[in-house]
Parts: structure tokens; sequence; C-alpha cells
């Protein structure tokens, strides 16, 4: 339910936002609201699945010195060059009801966590109407007990390979990044450690050290009809060589995470 109520209210601003954005050369915009599903692992590494369907505020925003969509989120322009341009990036992880996961059951919950940090974006090259760059986000990691009352608990970075065609075939645009992922120490304890009070005997004490966190391939579609937009991404993790995998939380070495949205645009000045 908090989940849904975040998204009311993120619609309603968008809506005062799209009526307050003037429809300048500089600005390219897209508004509208949308209802998404999404099923993702607990955690990665978790055998247990989360489901989700909610409303959600659907932006395309190109401004000079702020850039918002479904591709990569929320981003800051902090430099851009002919190449090279530096941003602010955003992620999330979903929190966790230890007593609804069996292999947590006992141990402290895990929180709504937001990643935020500045990425460098290199245009490797284009061909066709493919675009190929490379990434480096590196992220402050802060874990949200309540609001707003964040934790720090520590660094990620997931440097990657980008491929945006835009559109590709009968309209559809495709998106493919893939690269590996890196945690510090108090990163991976977070999500994969055992404190000594909460071991039992399947469950032995377990200390996370820092380092390679596994692979991560993200491929995304989406398609605009008219007023309507449809979209949809796979999201997969392979955590089978990373340094937590002897975590006795790891349940398994991968994640599969699904979506598939779909939006109503009712104001735009983008020629898509």
């Amino acid at each position: 339910m908090a989940a849904v109520r975040t998204s009311g209210l993120a619609c309603g601003a968008i809506l005062a936002v799209a009526n307050s954005v003037q429809a300048e050369s500089e600005h390219k915009f897209a508004f509208g609201l949308g209802i998404s599903g999404l099923r993702t692992p607990q955690y990665i590494g978790s055998n247990q699945n989360s489901e989700f369907y909610i409303p959600f505020p659907y932006i395309d925003y190109r401004g000079p010195f702020l850039e918002v969509d479904r591709q990569d989120g929320i981003r800051g322009r902090l430099f851009d060059g002919t190449r090279n341009a530096l941003k602010l990036s955003l992620d999330i992880t979903i929190p966790v009801d230890s007593d609804e996961n069996d292999a947590r059951r006992g141990m402290p919950d895990l929180d709504f966590t937001l990643g935020v940090g500045p990425q460098l974006d290199t245009t490797l090259g284009w061909y066709e109407n493919c675009r190929f760059s490379f990434r480096l986000p590196l992220r402050a990691r802060f874990a949200f007990d309540s609001l707003p009352s964040p934790e720090y608990i520590g660094l990620t970075a997931n440097p990657a390979l980008d491929m945006y065609c835009a559109p590709l075939v009968a309209g559809v645009r495709v998106g493919l990044r893939g690269g590996p992922v890196f945690a510090d120490a108090s990163t991976v304890d977070y999500f994969y450690g055992v404190e000594p009070q909460y071991a039992t005997l399947n469950r032995p004490p377990y200390k996370g050290q820092g380092g390679f966190a596994g692979w991560r391939v993200r491929t995304t579609a989406s398609r605009r009809f008219g007023n309507w937009w449809l979209g949809g991404f796979l999201l997969y993790d392979d955590i089978s060589d990373a340094v937590f995998a002897d975590s006795p939380l790891v349940v398994q070495s991968y994640g599969t995470t699904i979506g598939a949205a779909i939006a109503w645009i009712f104001k735009s000045n983008i020629d898509y």
C-alpha cells in the first residue's frame, strides 16, 4: 500500500509539472500516467520473488541540465561534452520482510535502498539508428528504515557497455546493456552478511567482503502508438562468481527481473 500511495503522490506531482513546463526548444517533454507490473527476486540470490502492480508517472524530459526517461531514470547533467558527459544517476532496491523470506527468517528486514552518485557516459559511436556507449556509475547507497532517516551502507559501481536503437524495427526502440557489478564490503555485508546472533544450523555466521559482485545484463523494448506507450524489460544477474557467492543467504546464483508497462501520454512536444 505504501508503494501505491507514493505513486499516487508522484502522479499528482507530474500533472503539476506538465502544466508548468514551457514548450521551448531546449525543453523536450512527454508526460503521462501508466501502470506497470513487475516480478523480481526479493534480493539477488534469493529463490523467492515479489510481484508489484504500481501506477506510475510517465516522464520523458530532455532539458539543458536534467534528463528523465524510462531507459536511464533521472540524470542531472553535471558536464556535457561532444563525446563525454558527467551525469547524476539513481537506482533503488526493494524492501524485504525477512519473515516472508525462508533464508532470512529471524533476521532484520532489508530496507528500501537508494543509490545516488555521478555517472560518466562516453559515446563510442553510431551505426544506423543505434548509439553505442560506455557508462560508469559510482553510487553511494543509503537504506531508509523510515523517511527521512537514511543510513549510509556503502558504494557500488556498474561499468557497462550500452546499445540503444531508436527506432530499430517498426517503431520499436530497443536497449541492451551489460557489465560487471562491484560493491564494497559494507554493502555486501548489508545484503549478505549474517551476524552471529542470527546464525542457525543451516545459516552459519558470514562476514561480507568487497569486490566483484556479479554480471548484470538488461534489455528493454518500447513502442509508442499515438498517445499510448508500451514497454517492457528483462534484467538478468549472474552472481555465481561473486565474492559473496558462498554466503548462506545466496540460495541461487542468478536473478531474473521482468516488467511490463502501459501509459497514456496526455502532453508532449516530442516528435517520436
